[in-house]
């Protein structure tokens, strides 16, 4: 190429990075642009220039035609910026007709700009092949075919528009509905009053099919079933409060409130149309169980304790301090979660409503009075799930302090918190692809009890399952207690206590085997208590929760602390796992299949052509 069509692809390369790839910049996206047209113009009044000294008339023509198709480009360039929002609003335009333009402005202007650079290209090629002596008909033959092939490219545009409006959509992903998990039988199984399910679907339909797939599995003496079209019945359908069909409802027996009956129904959508539907479908396990519990164990409360430098449900970006996957995990088995601190009450006493307390992670000492309302929600036949957090500074290990009230409540669960954290040379995730010292904190276990409160877990461990504990502590029974604890999860044996912080295994320092987590139980009758203590608070966080090991954990436990380990077990899903690609990974895919994949078939189409030369040059 002759320097002017370089300064001409330059200046068009800086218009294209400054109002697409930096149009969020202004500063950056208006600099690039006037840059860029200098650069356009200064090159079109050059190669004028060029073009009016030259005393060839045959190369001069050939400028000449070359000067006309670069000031075509730069028509193409105002054409764009016609289309502009900002130049619309300047003309006043009224919505319709502001669209109308912007689509005329939006199909034309790429189809100049590509024909135009083309022929700019081909005529400057063919003046390079012959630069003292240029014959028209090579000039002629080469804007002519570049023409052709602006033209060619020029047929995608109204291609893609008819593709867009008559688009029809094959769906070769993979669907499956999901089938009754362990949870959800146990739960059927376990009903204390029957419940009634109504697929508002016209039966024919295939997303009938799919549910009926579903529930008639679940169909018993505790579950009854049956498929109506929402039109057909509207008087059952307004009882229900179900105004369309897509709708699953479940209703549950009548439940005693004084000397009234209430009879409780819960719905969700599905859809009509199996392509909208298969997404609920794939979930469907999930989100049957979930609304079950609620019909049939009626609403749950969950109470986090707050003030004393816990994990929170809410807000912040440290992943690994965060549980937004815990409550929606506990959401998923009908709790209701909510905090409990010094304003909710404490202080003073647990409230009448709460099924479950959970404390994870204190990092701060509590006060003598929230220490004594905990232990007398025990005492009065409460459910308790402890998490505890040992952490490191800077160089030394921070030690749970041993004059904090909380100790008191771990006492009365019969356990009190071991010193140091356990770390492994081996046993251990990476959190990125290189090992790090720190990472010999990600211990993980498959030593578990079969204690009902890890039930799922223990089975699953057989197959792979593991329950990831990142900076875990370990916990000791105390001696005396008057309950009962039981050891349900244990470090593997390569695992030491490591009480200096170095992550290196020193003097009195061994490799051993250690309790990470229990269940406790004590008192008799209505006042008979259940407790589960876990020596890693981290591991129900947002980073680790996700792991299905750390989730049958989680279910099984909570499900025990209020007495419905009988409905343990795991919900089906057969949901697609998303890939996830970073902003990076999403550049180089656009550009990759807009800029890559032509160049790869224009390439592959220019070799060709240079070997068939290579044989003809050959055989001549």
């Amino acid at each position: 190429m002759t320097r002017n069509t370089i300064a001409w692809l330059s200046g068009m390369a800086l218009l294209f990075a400054g109002q697409r790839l930096y149009a969020g910049h202004e500063t950056l996206s208006s600099s690039l642009s006037f840059a860029g047209l200098g650069i356009v113009v200064a090159a079109i009044l050059f190669r004028a220039s060029t073009t009016r000294n030259t005393e060839d008339e045959n190369l001069k023509s050939a400028n000449l035609l070359a000067l006309r198709f670069a000031i075509l480009g730069l028509g193409a360039v105002g054409l764009y910026a016609l289309g502009a929002e900002k130049t619309t609003d300047f003309l006043g335009l009224s919505e319709d007709s502001a669209t109308t333009w912007s689509v005329i402005t939006s199909a034309l202007w790429p189809i100049l700009w590509t024909c135009s650079t083309l022929v700019l290209l081909a005529i400057d090629h063919a003046i390079l092949a012959s630069p003292r002596l240029v014959p028209p008909r090579r000039v002629k033959q080469a804007s002519s075919a570049a023409l052709l092939v602006g033209l060619g490219i020029a047929l995608v545009f109204p291609i893609n528009f008819l593709a867009s409006e008559h688009n029809h959509r094959w769906d070769l992903t993979y669907f499956r509905t999901a089938s009754p998990g362990e949870a959800t039988a146990s739960l059927v199984e376990n009903l204390n009053t029957p419940v009634t399910v109504t697929i508002f679907q016209e039966p024919s339909s295939e997303v009938a099919e799919e549910l009926l797939a579903y529930f008639t599995v679940l169909e018993g003496p505790k579950l009854k079933l049956e498929v109506l079209d929402q039109a057909s019945d509207p008087e059952l359908s307004k009882e229900l409060k179900i105004r369309d069909n897509g709708y699953v409802a479940v209703s549950g027996a009548s439940l005693i409130e004084g000397e009234e009956e209430k009879t409780v129904t819960k719905s969700f959508k599905v859809g009509t149309d199996l392509d909208s539907a298969k997404r609920k479908l794939q979930t469907l396990d999930e989100d049957f169980h979930k609304i079950l519990i609620e019909v049939a164990k009626g609403n749950r409360v969950a109470y986090l304790t707050t003030g004393h430098n816990e994990f929170s449900t809410k807000g912040g970006d440290n992943a690994s301090e965060k549980l937004g996957n815990l409550k929606k995990l506990l959401k998923a088995v009908g709790f209701k979660v909510k905090e409990l601190g010094l304003k909710e009450g404490l202080g003073d006493d647990v409230p009448e409503d709460a099924d479950l307390v959970m404390v994870i992670a204190p990092r701060a000492p509590f006060l003598a009075s929230e220490a004594e309302t905990l232990t007398r929600y025990l005492d009065r036949g409460g459910s308790l799930f402890v998490a505890l957090e040992p952490e490191f500074g800077s160089s030394d290990l921070v030690e749970f302090d041993q004059e904090d009230p909380f100790d008191d409540v771990l006492k009365a669960m019969g356990i009190q918190a071991g010193e140091g954290v356990l770390a492994s040379e081996a046993s251990f995730y990476m959190e990125s692809r290189r090992p790090r010292l720190q990472d010999r904190l990600n211990i993980f276990t498959t030593r578990f009890s079969s204690h009902a409160s890890n039930t799922t877990l223990s089975k699953f461990a057989r197959r792979g399952a593991r329950l990831i504990l990142p900076s875990s502590g370990h916990i000791d029974e105390v001696e005396g207690f008057g309950g009962k604890v039981t050891i349900t999860a244990r470090s593997l044996p390569d695992n030491w206590a490591d009480i200096d912080g170095n992550l290196e295994l020193g003097d009195g320092e061994s490799k051993k085997v250690h309790p990470v987590a229990a269940a406790s139980t004590g008192g008799e009758g209505d006042s008979a208590w259940r407790g589960i203590v876990l020596a890693d608070a981290t591991s129900l966080s947002d980073q680790w929760i996700p792991n299905p090991g750390n989730q049958l954990y989680v279910y099984d436990a909570v499900n025990w602390l209020i007495g419905e380990e009988s409905t343990s077990g795991t919900l089906e899903s057969e949901e697609d796992v998303k890939i996830q690609h970073t902003r990076d990974d999403q550049v180089a895919w656009f550009y990759g299949t807009i800029f890559g994949v032509p160049l790869l078939v224009f390439g592959g189409g220019a070799l060709r052509l240079r070997r068939r030369r290579n044989r003809q040059g050959g055989d001549a």
